[in-house]
This record gives structure tokens, C-alpha cells and sequence, in this order.
């Protein structure tokens, strides 16, 4: 079990970098997406957090995505955007998406439809009427990143988000 949660923390890594390159060539955006573990450690008699590169994984690990965007353009980007997977074997932690000058919005499904939280969503019942639900965040799949200010030439900015190894 354990390697498995390995293999597919290595694949996410991989999917990022794959992910980031399409983007930069699309929008003029380069990302770099990295990855970290939290571990909770003693220091002193006081309980800390500390992010450490991650070599393996295991059920119910914390693991921090930092994703740095920067302008590569000559010219300004207006309503730049770019979109980060929920690494399959994870579940999205609630509110620890964050971003400056972001708007942050959810899909549930493959990415053609993403919402502010909280994410409703349909569901028909056998007597044909439907239903509206509330997502829980494990139900989230990826993550939509989008500018609420004009993106400067040479210009960066960080965001970040947390998952839960399943």
C-alpha cells in the first residue's frame, strides 16, 4: 500500500510538470508546482510544522502544493488563468486553497464546470424529480486559479493548496 501511495505521489509530481509546460505555451504563463510534506515535530517543548521534500507517502499524509506563476509575456495578461488536478490517492483539504488577487473555484467532474464554494450539484432520484446537493471537498477534482488583476510583464505571484493522502 505503501508504494502504491508512492507511485501515485510520483505521478502527480510528474502530471504537474507535464501540466505546467502545457499552460506556459497556452497563456504565456510559466508554473512551477512543488511539493512538500507537513510533518508536526517537537522543537523546545512547542509542537511545529515543518515541510519536507517528499520521498514517500503514506495514508493520511498532509502534502502541500506550492505553485509559483510569473508573466513571461511582453505585455500585460488580463484574465489569466490555470488550473491544478487534485492528485488521484488524495482527497482536497478544506479552505487551504489560497492565493493572492485569486479568485478560487472547484469542479467536481472532469473540469468543464467549476463553481465558487459551496458546489452544488444535481442528482436525479428514481421518481424522476431531482435533487440539489452540497460537494464535501473530497468530492473536488480540481482546482481553477483566476486573476482578478492584470498580470504585469515579469510578474509572479504564489498559490497554494493541501491534500490528504487517502
Amino acid at each position: 500500500m505503501k508504494r502504491k501511495l508512492f507511485i501515485l505521489s510520483a505521478i502527480a509530481i510528474i502530471f504537474f510538470s507535464g501540466f505546467a509546460g502545457a499552460q506556459q505555451a497556452k497563456k504565456g504563463l510559466s508554473l512551477v508546482m512543488s511539493v512538500e510534506k507537513e510533518m508536526t515535530v517537537q522543537k523546545d517543548g512547542k509542537t511545529l510544522i515543518q515541510l519536507i521534500p517528499v520521498k514517500k507517502t503514506s495514508r493520511g499524509d498532509i502534502l502541500v502544493y506550492t505553485l509559483k506563476y510569473k508573466n513571461e509575456e511582453k505585455g500585460k495578461l488580463t484574465g489569466a488563468s490555470f488550473v491544478t488536478p487534485i492528485p488521484e490517492g488524495t482527497s482536497y483539504i478544506d479552505d487551504s486553497a489560497a492565493g493572492k488577487e485569486m479568485n478560487i473555484l472547484f469542479s467536481i467532474g472532469k473540469g468543464d464546470v467549476f463553481r465558487q464554494p459551496p458546489v452544488r450539484y444535481s442528482v436525479r432520484k428514481p421518481d424522476g424529480t431531482t435533487e440539489e446537493k452540497t460537494a464535501t471537498p473530497d468530492m473536488y477534482t480540481r482546482i481553477k486559479w483566476v486573476l482578478k488583476k492584470d498580470l504585469l510583464p515579469g510578474e509572479s505571484g504564489t498559490v497554494i493548496f493541501k491534500t490528504k493522502v487517502k
